[in-house]
């Protein structure tokens, strides 16, 4: 940062969330289990309704063999992540964002398809929001379904690199595949 450029405080936060979340996974890649735990708890407190961080942390606790403390980690962001929703219940985005936590983490799936197609009713040009639910019905094993929504959102989204591996993956891949 220099004279010129300044860096917003939204920026700095989700730059500061993305080198922790970095910093959990190495630790995870070293077997430090409990230090990636310690790590993404210390993320919570900054923003325990930032589903982002647990998205790929989860699943790699999980296989660690940590699943009690991540189904514990996961406890805090879905609880802040749904108070939000039922305080705001009009906003896709939360409903997307509750969404994408409980389809990532393979959580609740019903109540995330709920939230998912909510998020599309209310924003249904949104090709983010459909990538979500067409992860969630995905995780739910309607492989058919996740691709014709992936494709739409591909399509939206005007060939975003991301959502098209999403849509291979669902093509060809696993839900436990990240």
């Amino acid at each position: 940062v220099n004279q010129k450029s300044v860096i917003s405080r939204k920026a700095a936060l989700s730059y500061a969330i993305d080198l922790g979340i970095l910093k959990a996974k190495n630790l995870l890649e070293d077997g430090d289990a409990d230090g990636a735990v310690a790590q993404v708890t210390q993320l919570q407190q900054i923003n325990s309704s930032d589903s982002s961080m647990l998205e790929d942390v989860y699943q790699l606790l999980v296989n660690a063999g940590s699943a009690k403390k991540a189904d514990e980690l996961f406890a805090t962001t879905y609880a802040t992540c749904k108070a939000v929703v039922d305080q705001f219940p009009d906003r896709a985005k939360h409903h997307n964002n509750l969404a994408w936590l409980l389809s990532r983490c393979a959580k609740q799936l019903d109540e995330g398809l709920k939230h998912a197609n909510k998020a599309v009713e209310l924003e249904p040009g949104n090709g983010a929001f459909l990538d979500t639910l067409a992860e969630t019905h995905f995780q739910l094993g309607d492989r058919g379904k996740a691709v014709a929504i992936s494709e739409k959102a591909v399509a939206i989204l005007n060939g975003d690199a991301q959502v098209k591996r999403q849509l291979e993956r669902f093509k060809n891949g696993k839900p436990a595949d990240r």
